[in-house]
């Protein structure tokens, strides 16, 4: 009986846990996930710093250079096949990587996505919690 019970309950949590719509995150919240925010579009990257690269989504990923200098990647149409892959690789048309080139998989299904654009991706800043908090008195002795 208590086996029964068990999986009763876990079947309805389940369903509950089914039943809710889940809202996919903007890019804004993704990024904040990682502690940053989406700086200014730069024109290249140089080809020789690409040290590592994370997915974010189909439409993003973010390009490494050190472990404090990030780039996000934005294609010009959604990339399917990159939350799968273990390695990308990218055309370039001289020492750079900029937005006249793609970044490509070799897997069992090819897959060419042209860049969009490229930015800069900095710490993300909080703004102050209370714009109108009054500073506290100093304490009287």
């Amino acid at each position: 009986m208590k086996a029964f019970l068990t999986a009763v309950t876990l079947t309805l949590l389940l369903a509950a846990c089914a039943g809710q719509p889940q809202t996919p995150l903007t890019l804004e919240q993704r990024l904040a996930a990682l502690a940053l925010q989406q700086g200014p579009e730069v024109h290249s990257i140089s080809r020789f710093m690409i040290s590592d690269w994370q997915y974010l989504d189909e439409r993003h990923i973010i390009i490494s250079t050190s472990p404090r200098s990030h780039y996000l990647i934005s294609f010009a149409f959604v990339c399917t096949e990159l939350n799968f892959t273990s390695a990308i690789h990218f055309t370039t048309t001289g020492e750079s990587l900029t937005v006249m080139d793609k970044i490509y998989t070799r897997d069992t299904r090819p897959l060419d996505c042209p860049i969009r654009s490229i930015h800069r991706l900095e710490p993300l800043t909080t703004a102050p919690a209370d714009d109108d908090a009054q500073p506290s008195a100093p304490a009287q002795p």
